[in-house]
């Protein structure tokens, strides 16, 4: 996006923390998807693995690969669930900036 230039559309980021989540992610970016994608209005899913100890991160970087709309962030040890929330809002502030 070009300095001066809106969107003609509100863009939504969400931002999940996870932690001991790799059971429900599939599900909840389904979920997500149904409900958002029919709008067609641009949308992102940002997954904040919080240092999770079982296969959260690799059922996001399965996300990433199959879904546009997914972002994944691996954080290097646990920083907690505020954190991990912030870590992502930084991130979808960033993108807004571009």
């Amino acid at each position: 996006m070009e300095f001066g230039e809106t969107k003609s559309e509100p863009h939504l980021s969400i931002v999940v923390p996870v932690y001991g989540s790799e059971e429900c992610l599939d599900a909840l970016i389904a979920a997500i998807d149904r409900e958002f994608r029919p709008a067609g209005r641009p949308y992102e899913i940002i997954l904040v693995n919080d240092y999770s100890p079982d296969r959260s991160w690799q059922v996001i970087e399965s996300l990433c690969e199959s879904n546009a709309n997914v972002i994944g962030v691996d954080l290097r040890r646990n920083f907690g669930q505020d954190n991990a929330i912030l870590t992502g809002i930084r991130l979808a502030q960033d993108a807004e900036k571009e």
